[in-house]
Order: structure tokens, then C-alpha cells, then sequence
């Protein structure tokens, strides 16, 4: 997968970026609304709703109940710091066969926004 970001950018420009490129992939009504927050909430808000993608479009895939259960639990690992995004990426690419999209991109592509939900501020982590 490619990474979207530019790295001469900010972190908060970084964020922006990040939930700029990603919300109109995997949101047709999402995306606009949150894009009316103002800048001082759009990049964390956005990034709040990308990381609920990501459980949802493991939970919907046609995989098996039993890695379903393993890659969410993964998730929270991964949110946790403890797993890394490239562990979380085989495991995802491990478990079976998922549906192609956007939406399954952001999996596979998911370690800059992780690396951004990091930068936040701790109360908005």
C-alpha cells in the first residue's frame, strides 16, 4: 500500500491530510459533516470515525466468526500500542480472503492514521 502523506507536513496538517484523503473513500454522508466541524476538530473527529471504520469493515468481511474475533481483538492491540501496524497487516492479510474497496484499503494502509491518533493530544486520544 502507499501512504497519502506528504512528510514535510505537520502533525496537525498531517492529521488533516490523512482524514481529508480517507473520509470521502469510505463515507458519502460522514465525510461532508465532519468536514463543517472547523479544522480544530475535523482532523481528530475524522480520525475518530476512521478508526470505527476500520472495526466495522472487519467486522462486515466474509471471514470466519473465530478471526473476526481475533483480528478485533488485534485492533484494540493495535490502538493499544501493542502491535504494530505491520503485524496487524499480516494477520489481516492471514485471516482469509476480504472484499476489495476503499474501505479495506484503509486497513491495509492504516499506520500513518495510527501514527496520527499517537500525536494527539493525550485527552483526545
Amino acid at each position: 500500500m502507499h501512504s497519502p502523506l506528504p512528510t514535510s507536513l505537520s502533525p496537525r496538517d498531517s492529521l488533516l491530510e490523512l482524514t481529508r484523503f480517507w473520509l470521502p473513500k469510505v463515507s458519502r454522508s460522514f465525510a461532508p459533516s465532519i468536514a463543517l466541524l472547523g479544522e480544530d476538530l475535523e482532523g481528530p473527529v475524522g480520525l475518530a470515525y476512521l478508526c470505527c471504520r476500520l472495526l466495522d469493515t472487519i467486522e462486515d468481511s466474509p471471514v470466519a466468526l473465530s478471526a473476526k474475533t481475533t483480528l478485533l481483538h488485534d485492533a484494540v492491540d493495535l490502538f493499544k500500542g501493542q502491535l504494530g501496524p505491520e503485524e496487524f497487516d499480516k494477520r489481516l492479510r492471514e485471516s482469509g480472503p476480504f472484499q476489495k474497496g476503499e474501505d479495506v484499503d484503509l486497513l491495509h494502509d492504516f499506520g500513518p492514521l495510527l501514527h496520527a491518533l499517537k500525536g494527539l493530544e493525550p485527552a483526545l486520544q
